[in-house]
């Protein structure tokens, strides 16, 4: 399930061709004051995945 997750990012990266971009997004979204937010985005990516099962 986490590796859908991955191969999605992957994809949008590659399909955007901003790798730069990208890095430093996630490099500022995994900042501790982004922790809860990240949460809540994985949390309805999860909800999600089970839902599709």
């Amino acid at each position: 399930m986490l590796e859908t997750f991955l191969l999605v990012l992957i994809f949008y990266m590659l399909v955007f061709g901003r790798w730069a971009k990208c890095l430093i997004f996630l490099n500022y979204w995994f900042q501790p004051q982004n922790e809860y937010f990240f949460g809540y985005i994985m949390r309805l990516w999860w909800v999600n995945e089970k839902e599709n099962e």
